[in-house]
Order: C-alpha cells, then structure tokens, then sequence
C-alpha cells in the first residue's frame, strides 16, 4: 500500500511540474520568435525553480519577516534595474 502511494504522489508530482512548465512556457513563446524550445523550456524551468526557492525561503520564517519577504517576492528589484521586467506579475 505505502508503495502504491509513493507512486501515485510521484506521478501526481511530475504532472504538477508539468503543467506549471506549461504555464510558465506560455508567455515566453513569442518572445523572441527565433529563440528554441529548449531555451524556452530552460528558461522557464529557472522560473519555476527560483520562485519555490523563494517560497521556501517565505516559509522558512514566521511573522512580520515572512510578511515582509512575502512583499518583497511579489516586487521587481528596483536595486539592480530601473525598468519593470515583462515577465513581472504583481
């Protein structure tokens, strides 16, 4: 029975990153239109990759500091750029 389990959370999982590649793929598709599937895929996978590494972070800390990293996750870095990324979503 735990066997089956792990098998079914192991495949539950692979579909969950699957389809969050997906949606990540999405955006970056027109952009640039000579760029290939795997840069895209890459890319994307870097995407997902740092924002569960910030989720991670969020979670590791508890109250106002979880507050605040929170705030700053959904905020570009006005410290290394001075325009607003494409890819940002508030």
């Amino acid at each position: 029975m735990a066997q089956e389990h792990a098998a079914l959370h192991a495949a539950l999982h692979a579909a969950l990153h699957a389809a969050l590649i997906d949606r990540v793929e999405a955006p970056f598709t027109p952009f640039p239109p000579d760029a290939r599937t795997e840069e895209i895929t890459r890319t994307s996978r870097m995407r997902v990759g740092i924002h569960k590494g910030g989720l991670e972070l969020i979670l590791a800390h508890e109250d106002a500091e979880r507050e605040a990293m929170s705030r700053n996750r959904r905020t570009p870095c006005s410290a290394t750029s001075t325009r607003r990324s494409w890819i940002h979503t508030p």
